[in-house]
């Protein structure tokens, strides 16, 4: 479409350059224009077929506009850019209503172009330019020409849907232009709702009527959604679906008031990162908070005591120990340092924290406490339920 390659949709830069290149390499011109017949999207063999300069097209450009550059580029001898304007409007305005492909010839100079133009409904007519003069003949015949267009819709069908991510392209009325298989999988969308010209509003509707809650609730996801849209700047967002799914979604906004966005299924991404935290911050033998999760809670535990809160702070070391590894093995030591780590958490309350340091130490921090007595009254049952005997394997 435009040569920006950063004006192409794609899930990351490698989807943006695979698209790019298929675009640029067709052997024809391409331009989308909307509904008021304004230029929105066009490649490079468009600017050649007609010498128009680059710098000299811009995205927005009214039909009459470009007919100026086109005059101006000496495509229309003898006629004048008012003259050669409402000629392609008459004829456009003839063809409303019709459906299908509608081929134009037209005689630049010395050359024959032919443009075929499809109407798609909410977007506007979407154009291909073949320069059909006897050089262009000679080199690719009819049915050369066939064979690459249905090449180059493949290869373009394939690089969209073999996307890791979904991918959907909205225009400046918030109308879909265009999306993958991905896309709709990954929202459980009907053929209905991914046809082109279907509404932003009308897509969000529908997965929420079909349970595709997300857990922050309607209202505020609408409102979300359709401020980032507004907003028109590149963003990241995520939403967590009640069905427990998280999607990650990254929205890139277009010069012509539309965006493209990519949805990834970060769940097990997600997930796997909690896991890795949690395995970071735990002790792996009791599932204890570890020497890590103990001191961020000292260091809070600063700010409570600044605020005149009492806490207070046990350490355990079991007498002893390494006679039991040496002994018994380890294996029956590890079970030992569970069954302490079980004991601990016994004696204290859900929002003190019991943590293994390392080895056969613990510690505990409790707070806040109705009197320094009370830290001694958990030290004697701490020390009560682990001179209880311990039955493992066998052994007391």
């Amino acid at each position: 479409m435009r040569s920006n390659a950063e004006d192409r949709p794609g899930a990351n830069a490698g989807d943006a350059v695979l698209v790019g290149a298929i675009l640029e390499s067709m052997p024809y011109g391409f331009s989308v224009w909307d509904e008021d017949y304004c230029l929105s999207r066009w490649n490079r063999r468009y600017l050649d077929i007609y010498n128009l300069p680059a710098d000299m097209v811009r995205t927005g450009m009214s039909l009459e506009e470009i007919c100026a550059v086109t005059v101006a580029a000496g495509n229309h001898p003898g006629k004048t850019a008012t003259e050669v304007y409402q000629t392609y409007l008459a004829w456009l305005r003839e063809q409303t209503g019709s459906t299908g492909h509608i081929v134009h010839r037209k005689t630049i100079g010395p050359r024959t172009i032919d443009s075929t133009y499809t109407r798609a409904p909410g977007v506007g007519w979407v154009v291909t330019h073949e320069d059909i003069t006897e050089k262009t003949i000679q080199f690719l015949n009819l049915e050369d020409r066939e064979r690459q267009l249905q090449l180059q819709n493949m290869r373009f069908s394939a690089a969209v849907n073999n996307m890791s991510h979904g991918l959907c392209l909205f225009d400046g009325n918030q109308r879909l232009v265009i999306c993958n298989e991905q896309y709709a999988r990954l929202y459980g969308l009907p053929a209905a709702m991914v046809a082109p010209g279907t509404s932003l509003q009308e897509i969000l509707d529908y997965r929420i009527a079909h349970g595709m809650h997300p857990v922050e609730g309607k209202d505020v996801y609408m409102k979300r959604r359709f401020a980032l849209v507004d907003n028109r700047v590149e963003d990241t967002d995520t939403v967590e679906l009640q069905d427990g799914r998280i999607i990650s979604i990254h929205h890139q906004p277009m010069a012509d008031g539309g965006w493209v966005s990519t949805h990834h299924n970060i769940t097990d991404q997600r997930r796997n990162e909690e896991k890795a935290n949690y395995l970071a911050r735990h002790d792996a033998l009791t599932d204890l908070p570890n020497r890590t999760l103990f001191g961020e809670g000292m260091e809070s535990a600063e700010a409570r005591i600044r605020r005149g809160e009492p806490i207070a702070v046990l350490f355990i070391d079991l007498d002893h120990f390494k006679s039991v590894n040496d002994t018994l093995g380890h294996t029956v030591g590890d079970a030992v340092l569970r069954e302490v780590g079980r004991r601990l958490k016994t004696c204290c309350r859900g929002a003190d924290i019991v943590a293994r340091l390392g080895g056969d130490e613990f510690a505990v921090l409790i707070g806040p406490l109705q009197q320094p007595s009370s830290a001694a009254l958990l030290a004697d049952r701490i020390v009560k339920a682990i001179a209880e005997p311990f039955d493992i394997a066998d052994h007391r």
